[in-house]
């Protein structure tokens, strides 16, 4: 049974909010009339399209490798918006190349990123969104379920979003 919720006043954290995916989500949510923090490492362009978006959003700094810099993004959004009711763990990055010839630092880097920093942004505001029977949107591609040539980096990572998010849901269910 599909029910309505109604998002305005409610608030989103959206990583990965400067760009692409992230900053669409964050206006489409505006637009609905969500209340929206934007986190994300490029500050100039985040405070740029909190500005655009109103004083009902919020611009933080933020990188989903940082347990810390996730737990005050988390604080800066209850602080001045009071709750966090949905996340959308959206932050990523791409490295192409083969295992073999792939410098190790930044294939490490799509995985720490992509896989480790959902699971870290979700763990962060898992709480807050229990306790507003929230919404949680871990992103992933269409890699989770087709593997990318010259990425497997990206794929692994993927693929561990999706099934990060499967189990996810099977822990939380009981939360509504």
């Amino acid at each position: 049974m599909r029910t309505t919720w109604d998002v305005a006043g409610r608030t989103a954290v959206i990583t990965g909010a400067a760009r692409g995916i992230g900053e669409a989500t964050a206006r489409r949510l505006r637009g609905l009339g969500m209340n929206v923090v934007l986190a994300g490492l490029e500050q100039e362009r985040l405070r740029a399209v909190a500005a655009e978006l109103g004083e009902q959003a919020l611009a933080v700094p933020c990188d989903v490798t940082s347990n810390e810099d996730l737990e005050a993004a988390v604080s800066a959004a209850l602080e001045r918006l009071g709750a966090i009711d949905v996340v959308v763990a959206n932050a990523g990055v791409n490295a192409v190349g083969t295992l073999e010839t792939s410098d190790l630092e930044q294939w490490e880097r799509v995985i720490e990123v992509n896989l480790l920093g959902v699971t870290r942004t979700v763990r962060a505001a898992l709480p807050h969104v229990i306790a507003r029977r929230g919404y949680i949107l871990p992103v992933a591609s269409v890699a989770a379920v087709m593997p990318l040539a010259l990425g497997a980096n990206y794929t692994a990572a993927k693929h561990g979003v999706h099934g990060f998010a499967q189990a996810l849901r099977l822990e939380v269910a009981g939360h509504g």
